[in-house]
């Protein structure tokens, strides 16, 4: 079957965003082919947070306009593609949380993704560095995120330009392997922005949804119901490690989530999304943000919060009158411990669907023993993994590079009662995620292969979908 070597028809995007019919799609800064700068071209849109919006991108250290445009012409079929699935995807999600009202749209949108994603698959893709270089024979050639702030939020916002610069200041300083590297930052009329790697894999709340079956009716083996405990222990191990990096380079991260942590195919654990991420200064007892998301809060943090503007609805914060939020490095290892459980257990260790009961759940309840949703852990396991670092005193709480040296030896434990060979935890995650990544190579070689009708719902407060497990954003709002 031959390979699609031009962009999407014009014909079939008027189809959809014109007419009585039309779909309304997201706001684009950067159409793709469109120039960022002089060293760098868009791709495509990632998505959108509250404030920035990321892109993927071409880029080039040397003002290499030829590079770029070599480069732009034979990514533009899979390009072109790609963004606008993932505006249509976006658009679909909405219209998926009110089907009795829009029902006739979200089928719509369903029968455009099938014709794009049958196309899609007849491209050349570019999902990573080593893949840009090869197709193009351009050596210095890179495929980065690019997280934009426009002019626009900046003039509604003014704070919104400080904390962006303090974010991507933040990054900058950052070098540890499971942390994506800062590039550089521009500044242009229509807002500023920043490039850093872009991680080819999928987040830890894509993985462990529902409708993932690579892992859980795996070709070989028996089916299963949660993730491998030497997954967990290699997640975790990685994951503490570069918490012990944070705060030994003074740096909190108060956003700690399933949506934030991604898995690449090669196996690193990758912390994503520093917008919340805050400097530790000589003097500093507070934090200016608890964090995004209520479910991962701990004790100490989520007791000076209430629900914004009193309407009880869950995802909805602010800090209690008079109150401050301690700064604690504990309360890292608390939110941790929540994100442990729900890797053992497909669930969270406190629930409530309004703000007040979940702030009670997690101010005053006892947690169901892990042991209780998955037998395969011992008690020894969940009292080191899960027990020890989800204490409510904070100051109780075991270190970050002590919880990562008790998740490595646990992992060596598991790996020897099991018969095998000594793994890193890179070499168990690039094991685990390799059935994907195959799948994924296959599907883009054989494009015969079926294509889901309609991108599959997850039962998670932010929703995911089949196309975006391919290719996730690296850095988010």
């Amino acid at each position: 079957m031959a390979t699609l070597t031009t962009p999407i028809d014009p014909l079939l995007v008027k189809q959809i965003t014109s007419g009585k019919d039309k779909v309304e799609l997201s706001r684009v800064d950067y159409e793709p082919g469109s120039l960022i700068h002089k060293r760098a071209r868009a791709l495509y849109k990632l998505g959108s947070g509250g404030r920035a919006h990321q892109y993927a991108a071409l880029w080039s250290p040397h003002d290499d306009v030829s590079g770029l445009d070599k480069g732009w012409e034979l990514a533009a079929p899979y390009a072109t593609r790609h963004h606008l699935i993932n505006l249509l995807l976006k658009e679909q999600t909405r219209a998926h949380h009110d089907l009795n009202n829009y029902q006739e749209l979200y089928d719509r949108i369903g029968n455009f993704l099938t014709t794009i994603r049958g196309e899609i698959k007849k491209t050349q893709p570019f999902h990573d560095n080593e893949e840009t270089r090869r197709l193009t024979g351009i050596p210095h050639l890179r495929k980065l995120a690019f997280k934009f702030l426009p002019k626009d939020r900046i003039a509604g916002e003014p704070e919104s330009e400080a904390e962006f610069v303090k974010e991507y200041s933040i990054l900058q300083n950052l070098r540890h392997q499971n942390i994506p590297g800062f590039v550089e930052a521009v500044r242009s009329p229509t807002g500023i922005g920043y490039f850093a790697d872009l991680v080819d894999g999928r987040t830890i709340e894509e993985i462990i949804d529902e409708s993932e079956d690579w892992w859980r009716k795996p070709a070989n083996g028996p089916a299963r119901t949660h993730l491998p405990p030497e997954v967990v222990l290699a997640i975790t191990t990685q994951f503490y490690d570069t918490l012990a990096y944070l705060h030994k380079r003074k740096i909190y991260y108060p956003d700690i989530q399933q949506g934030n942590i991604m898995l690449g195919f090669d196996g690193l654990v990758n912390l994503i999304d520093f917008g919340f991420a805050d400097e530790i200064t000589p003097g500093k007892t507070t934090l200016e943000s608890g964090g995004a998301n209520e479910d991962f809060m701990p004790r100490e943090i989520i007791m000076h919060l209430q629900e914004k503007g009193g309407n009880s609805k869950k995802y909805g914060h602010e800090i209690l009158p008079g109150h401050d939020i301690p700064l604690h490095t504990g309360s890292n290892i608390g939110s941790t411990a929540t994100l442990t459980y729900l890797l053992m257990c497909n669930a969270y260790p406190f629930t409530g669907d309004t703000f007040p009961r979940l702030r009670d759940a997690i101010m005053n309840k006892t947690p169901t023993d892990p042991r209780q949703l998955n037998s395969d852990y011992s008690k020894d396991e969940v009292e080191e993994i899960y027990t020890k670092p989800a204490r409510k005193e904070v100051e109780k709480r075991p270190t970050a590079p002590e919880m990562a040296y008790v998740s490595r030896s646990l992992l060596e434990k598991r790996l020897a009662k099991k018969g095998m060979q000594k793994k890193s935890p890179e070499q168990v995650l690039q094991e685990f995620m390799l059935p994907p990544f195959e799948q994924r190579a296959l599907t883009y070689a054989s494009p015969e292969l079926n294509i889901p009708p309609r991108p599959i719902q997850t039962a998670s407060r932010k929703k995911s979908t089949p196309f975006r497990k391919t290719q996730a954003p690296t850095l988010t709002s």
